[in-house]
């Protein structure tokens, strides 16, 4: 039993030994342009003879593998630490307490704890990263939520369609090499990008698409990431362009749309790592790009000063140093200055003073006289 390709005729012979004759069974893949996917997968009841039909043509796809055109894949080796990657700055002894270094130190901490992440939930890199971003860089509340829920969480971080593993059988894998393999004989259909809407369409190959679904073309993808980068780290919460999506747009999708902008992502991924995680506090110096790593429990309200800019903050609120006040003492303090003096506001705008008691007074009718 084979498969023989007739390029005179163009035709997908069914052959049992007498090369002249048709199979009855597979008539639908006779001439190539009329081929029926569904139509081939579904006649195949029987397991044994579709096993048989599918491995008989195994190497006649083998041959045309070659010319298919490859997938844009996901580097994500940039989370795999090399062996002089130093990840010990956010381990801080009690004694040292806090500790400054450069932002741009904290990269090998960040890969680790996403490193990790990856290994114990089987996720792509790009869905850990958005992850920890959600959860704070705490990986013990993320575990907790992820194993009470895994599905309510990727659908609230906008990760679920990234995670999403599709399930393959053998019908599923024959249904798609046919497909493939018909691109090369048959023109492709062009498609329309929802952005730009560009008369013609596009080929394929020039739209890129979110693991949502949701495809556009490249120029559309490369403005809509430069003006994603210009928001700062903002641009971390960035979601599919498609109305009501809210699949993230990571570092992958930046990577295949504009790879010369992704050096710029990953910055900003850093210093939000820098800014959000609980073991770290940005200095507050004008110009600054010196980090205070320390832990939170015992730096409680505790005074930090830069060696660089020479700037004192408190390591876990960001504020100026304020012991013996707490850090909620000081939120309260400042919120209660805070009402009084738009209070004081109203009172210099809506009243005038007394001219013989200097009582502050409100007039609220009569004349422009007072007694």
């Amino acid at each position: 039993m084979s498969y023989t390709f007739d390029e005179d005729n163009e035709e997908y012979v069914y052959s049992s030994g007498d090369e002249e004759e048709m199979s009855d069974e597979y008539d639908m893949v006779d001439h190539y342009g009329n081929f029926d996917n569904d139509d081939f997968c579904g006649n195949l009841s029987d397991e044994e003879d579709f096993d048989e039909a599918l491995y008989s043509c195994r190497d006649f796809f083998h041959n045309q593998e070659n010319t298919l055109p490859d997938e844009e894949e996901y580097d994500d080796d940039f989370y795999t630490l090399s062996p002089n990657e130093v990840t010990e700055n956010l381990v801080i002894t009690s004694k040292e307490r806090v500790r400054m270094v450069i932002w741009s130190d904290l990269l090998p901490t960040m890969k680790q704890q996403i490193s990790e992440v990856i290994e114990v939930l089987g996720i792509p890199a790009s869905a850990a990263s958005v992850l920890m971003r959600e959860f704070r860089w705490s990986k013990e509340q993320l575990m907790e939520e992820f194993t009470n829920n895994p599905e309510r969480v990727k659908r609230l971080c906008g990760v679920y369609n990234r995670c999403s593993k599709k399930k393959t059988d053998k019908r599923s894998i024959a249904r798609t090499r046919y497909a493939l393999y018909s691109r090369q004989s048959t023109p492709e259909k062009m498609r329309f990008c929802e952005i730009c809407f560009e008369d013609g369409g596009f080929a394929p190959e020039d739209m890129i698409a979110m693991p949502c679904g949701h495809e556009f073309c490249r120029d559309c993808w490369r403005g809509f990431i430069s003006n994603m980068l210009r928001e700062g780290t903002v641009c971390l919460t960035y979601t599919c362009p498609q109305v009501g999506c809210n699949e993230k747009v990571t570092e992958e999708e930046v990577q295949k749309a504009a790879p010369n902008l992704l050096s710029k992502y990953r910055e900003h991924q850093l210093k939000a790592f820098a800014e959000t995680n609980m073991h770290s506090r940005w200095c507050p110096g004008k110009g600054c790009n010196r980090v205070a790593v320390g832990n939170p429990h015992l730096s409680a309200s505790g005074k930090v000063v830069c060696g660089d800019c020479d700037s004192t903050f408190c390591f876990k609120c960001g504020e100026e140093p304020h012991s013996p006040l707490t850090c909620h003492d000081l939120i309260r303090w400042k919120d209660k200055c805070k009402d009084e003096s738009e209070t004081a506001k109203w009172i210099v705008v809506h009243t005038k003073t007394c001219p013989k008691c200097t009582t502050r007074i409100e007039k609220n009718g009569g004349c422009n006289h007072m007694t």
